[in-house]
């Protein structure tokens, strides 16, 4: 199953996508993995597993049950991208060989946001080699940046892997009449997953996740699985488990998702 789980700072996203099926390979672009593994679900979600970061992209093969890969954005001094497009490549080549282990059951993206940014800024150093005055790509060229995410979600789809991918919000805009009676483009009052525009399209479910008196929840925007559970809530401080074991009995049981087989 492919997840995407989108919601503001600090409303267990990461906690959620580390509850995933186990073996889990993570690749963490955003800070709070150490918050959400010994945050306070520690004893219920993550208490006797043997649980490995590692700083970069040097594979680890030693049968964990959880592998963080820490990927914070290279430093950058000035206008003049360094280093970016090595390191997305590096991560591709991560992606890949996780990908392609069997003995992992699910991969984390953490967030699917600074994925995403990363991914820009590569394709951006490759153009400002040519033309160092470049700070911005043309709407044009985040074709490639946006087709490199696509990939990664339709090669794991196509293996079989499930995916967790998190997601900060950002105002959405669309193009609206002004008071000159003019069309620019303006903030609708919505908010939106930052990241690649497909990511909905590609996902199984999306979940939007919220804080309400010390308790994490979510609602569906998407269910691709059961259409009747868009805009329902699911299980209060959801975990991967409450939320597929909620899809499958709103199905009678005829669709059995894989499960991290933890009581919740």
């Amino acid at each position: 199953m492919l997840l995407s789980v989108e919601g503001p700072e600090g409303t267990g996203k990461t906690t959620l996508a580390y509850s995933a099926p186990l073996p889990i390979v993570g690749f963490q672009f955003d800070q709070g993995d150490e918050r959400a593994i010994n945050g306070a679900r520690w004893d219920l979600l993550f208490q006797g597993l043997n649980i490995v970061v590692v700083e970069g992209v040097e594979r680890d093969t030693t049968g964990a049950d959880i592998v963080i890969h820490r990927l914070p954005r290279r430093i950058q001094i000035g206008d003049t991208f360094v280093g970016i497009k090595e390191q997305w490549e590096s991560i591709l080549s991560l992606v890949a060989s996780v990908a392609t282990d069997i003995n992992v059951n699910s991969i984390v993206i953490d967030t699917g946001t600074l994925a995403r940014k990363l991914a820009i800024d590569a394709h951006m150093q490759a153009r400002q080699k040519s033309d160092p005055s470049r700070k911005q790509l043309l709407q044009i060229e985040y074709g490639v940046p946006n087709q490199e995410i696509a990939n990664i979600y339709s090669a794991l789809k196509a293996i079989g892997k499930n995916l967790v991918v998190t997601h900060h919000l950002t105002d959405e805009y669309a193009t609206q009449l002004n008071r000159d009676g003019r069309p620019e483009s303006m903030p609708t009052g919505k908010l939106v997953a930052e990241g690649y525009n497909k990511t909905p399209q590609m996902m199984d479910v999306i979940i939007r996740t919220s804080t309400s008196n010390g308790q994490v929840q979510a609602t569906y925007t998407k269910c691709g699985y059961n259409l009747s559970l868009l805009g329902m809530p699911t299980p209060s401080n959801p975990t991967w488990d409450s939320i597929v074991g909620q899809i499958g009995d709103s199905l009678g049981g005829r669709i059995v998702l894989p499960r991290r087989m933890v009581e919740v």
